[in-house]
């Protein structure tokens, strides 16, 4: 009893998976309400109704990788940056071009809605234009949580990620019960972001998160303060483009495909999966601003294997879950309705674990900004989309896609990580031959 006290304590010593604990714990909670949010719904709306829904929360997945990406630069700016001023002055520009872009987004988004209605067969414009109201509401949210992510308080993102996931499930149920359909369910996703944001802009400012003296909201950026910033923005850009696309480009391709009633039934089923990723989401996020730069490379190796030994140890239990119970799973957390095909919910776990341990490496390299993989992860993005494009004649082809998509990011990973080491090794090699020789003809 005394060793595994001891073990126990021990483990707790350790900063990094004490964060992990604190963080995943958080995030199980959020992830528990988050998730009421999807059969709540499944319930109050029918199959169809619930497939628009479905279909649109992907394409805010979709616009929010520019917050991921900007959000994740935060993270890696203060965790690293030395010159405190020079810090805000980064991350209040960082914050300024994404509320642009995102009003951008949104001025441009409502005049093309209708071509989105026509491509997902919706039966109005009113849930895309609420979609990118809500976008518009993410940006001072999406950064006032990375700058709680840097400074590692991951209780306080944890709490203020549960208010926004309580907020979200009450007002969207009040919202669809009052007869807004579709639209009420997206429009209590945006009364939740405002709630999440007051919590988060507390906390954040007195952490020093503020807008410099010198610096007006309404002048122009300076693009030229965060220019250093723009290659590495472009690749944690194409990392998340990458993570994203595999996460939900199953359920777009269904919804175009296949009649929104089968659509909106399999993508229950997605949901369903997608749970495995999001359990193990939050061990990447502690990650990132835990790698260093200036870090001895054993130390952030050392961490990157932790990371995936968590991944695995809560991924993999709940991919046998899914495997051996997928008609009891489903129709527990999304109801009767979706039964159907609930036997793709095995596959779907898998690719969903496949792409999690690709979301720690991924974000490991971003930590580094090792640049070299960005051609690995625009084969990825390439290959999923083209895959999708030649096998989606049945549900079962696209969820078989997935795995096929997530299993070869990572045999490339591999590929590349081993190639690296070679080259080290044989520099080193010759480095050594050189040192000798010259020792040589010294003598």
């Amino acid at each position: 009893m005394q060793r595994v006290r001891a073990g126990v304590r021990s483990l707790w010593q350790s900063a990094f998976l004490r964060q992990n604990a604190i963080f995943f714990a958080g995030s199980v909670l959020v992830g528990f309400v988050n998730y009421i949010y999807y059969p709540v719904l499944g319930r109050l709306l029918p199959p169809d109704a619930y497939g628009e829904v479905q279909a649109v929360i992907a394409l805010f997945l979709q616009l929010t990788i520019l917050l991921t990406v900007l959000t994740q630069v935060t993270v890696n700016v203060v965790a690293n940056y030395q010159d405190e001023m020079h810090k805000q002055r980064v991350v209040f520009e960082l914050e300024r071009i994404a509320a642009m872009l995102a009003i951008g987004t949104l001025l441009v988004g409502a005049v093309f809605s209708w071509r989105l209605k026509q491509f997902f067969q919706f039966e109005s414009v009113v849930p895309f234009i609420v979609l990118l109201l809500v976008f518009v509401a993410s940006v001072p949210f999406a950064f006032r949580s990375a700058y709680l992510r840097a400074h590692q308080r991951f209780g306080l993102v944890s709490v203020a990620n549960l208010i926004g996931a309580a907020a979200r499930v009450l007002f969207s149920a009040l919202f669809v019960v009052a007869g807004l359909q579709a639209a009420g369910a997206i429009g209590g996703i945006l009364a939740a972001q405002i709630a999440a944001f007051v919590y988060a802009a507390y906390y954040a400012k007195k952490l020093g998160f503020q807008r410099p003296n010198s610096v007006r909201y309404l002048s122009k950026p300076s693009f030229a303060l965060v220019a250093p910033e723009l290659k590495y923005a472009l690749f944690v850009l194409a990392g998340t483009m990458a993570v994203t696309l595999l996460c939900s480009i199953d359920v777009f391709v269904a919804k175009h495909f296949f009649d929104p009633h089968t659509a909106g039934e399999y993508a229950g089923v997605s949901t369903v999966a997608r749970t495995i990723f999001f359990l193990t989401s939050p061990i990447a996020l502690v990650l990132l601003p835990a790698v260093r730069l200036r870090r001895p490379a054993a130390e952030n190796r050392s961490l990157l294997l932790k990371s995936l030994g968590l991944t695995l140890a809560v991924g993999a239990p709940a991919v046998l879950v899914c495997m051996l119970a997928d008609r009891l799973v489903t129709g527990v957390l999304m109801g009767r309705d979706y039964l159907p095909f609930a036997y793709l919910l095995p596959v779907l776990s898998i690719a969903m674990l496949l792409i999690s341990v690709a979301n720690v490496i991924i974000s490991y390299y971003i930590a580094l900004r090792k640049y070299q993989i960005s051609s690995i992860i625009l084969l990825s993005i390439g290959g999923t989309i083209g895959l999708m494009w030649i096998r989606h004649r049945s549900l079962s082809d696209i969820a078989m896609n997935l795995v096929y998509s997530g299993l070869g990011t990572l045999v490339l990973l591999a590929i590349w990580r081993g190639i690296t080491q070679i080259q080290t090794i044989t520099k080193a090699g010759a480095k050594g031959a050189n040192v000798t020789i010259n020792r040589r003809s010294r003598i």
